[in-house]
């Protein structure tokens, strides 16, 4: 691929608020959105159009994610609830409840599981969603990180210390280990067979970890914090090495499908693309195109030719890639 030519495309704008989670449908052509509306909504990436809103959430969405399939979006809200929904027929599945603000959620690859990341010190019930309270949500008492069965609606496990705040999280490819960005600046993998422990703990930032991925081989993890760098942790050796190259905060990382490049969003509004075997620079996304405020979130599309920004302005814009 050329990044070097990568090309803003279009720019999806309401104005509803700072966009702050992004994901692609399995086939690349529905873009979710989580902002600090009283909504999601879904985007058709070719057109440019809206497709459907989920409303709903007057506090706002951090985390959104979509199955593996491509038939069920997930929306984490600020009271602790992830919400189901049928994309096709935008009809409410299932409500699940935990605690604390829901950060980040990731299905497993093979979509009978999902995971969900929370801030156990923010919680509001007094926005709960309709759903939340209706017959068929599952209640339970749950701490940071929630492992869920789906076909049951039962809580499998529950990771890491009750007070620990989860900023972001990811699944490997492979479906084996769960990577976490936290607060206290940590990076934390767990084993999801044996989750009672994590199984490594990293704790070379200087600030907070706001965005965490896994190499699509499942051999990397890279971690982008508020101390203004990337760290690549290389699973085989215990090793980690640095990428530097923005001028704020970076608030997400993640990998091509390829596993060939890196891209990083930070609070300087640019996005970077890094070459994994060189570690070097090898585009960055701004100058007339780039946001006008901090970028939070960014996802590739599945086949890696399109790159999504969600910026605090409340812009998305789409980047051709190929």
């Amino acid at each position: 691929m050329e990044w070097q030519k990568a090309q803003l495309t279009s720019t999806i704008s309401e104005r509803s608020g700072p966009v702050a989670d992004l994901t692609f449908s399995p086939d690349g052509r529905l873009l979710a959105c989580g902002s600090c509306d009283s909504s999601v909504k879904l985007w058709d990436i070719e057109t440019g159009q809206r497709l459907r809103s989920v409303f709903g959430y007057p506090l706002g969405v951090n985390a959104v994610a979509i199955s593996p399939e491509g038939k069920t979006l997930a929306v984490g809200a600020p009271d602790g609830s992830v919400d189901l929904w049928g994309i096709e027929t935008g009809q409410h599945l299932l409500t699940l409840r935990g605690k604390g603000r829901i950060t980040s959620l990731a299905f497993t690859p093979q979509g009978k599981t999902l995971i969900c990341g929370s801030d156990p010190s923010f919680s509001d019930t007094l926005f709960a969603s309709p759903s939340a309270q209706s017959s068929n949500s599952i209640h339970q008492k749950a701490g940071n990180i929630n492992i869920w069965h789906l076909a049951s609606a039962s809580l499998l496990h529950t990771l890491g210390e009750s007070e620990d705040t989860v900023n972001a999280l990811s699944i490997s490819a492979c479906g084996k280990i769960i990577a976490t960005g936290h607060r206290d600046n940590t990076v934390k993998v767990w084993d999801i067979k044996a989750p009672a422990q994590p199984r490594y703990i990293f704790n070379d930032h200087t600030d907070a970890v706001y965005g965490i991925a896994i190499s699509p081989d499942s051999q990397i993890i890279a971690s982008g914090s508020g101390d203004k760098t990337i760290k690549l942790w290389h699973l085989k050796t215990g090793t980690y090495s640095s990428l530097i190259g923005h001028a704020d905060a970076i608030y997400d990382v993640i990998f091509s499908p390829d596993g060939n490049f890196l891209a990083s969003s930070s609070g300087d509004g640019t996005i970077v693309i890094w070459q994994l075997k060189t570690g070097q620079k090898i585009s960055t996304l701004s100058g007339y195109t780039q946001h006008l405020n901090s970028v939070n979130t960014i996802a590739f599309s599945p086949n890696g030719k399109k790159l999504a920004s969600g910026c605090g302005d409340g812009t998305i814009k789409i980047w051709n890639l190929s």
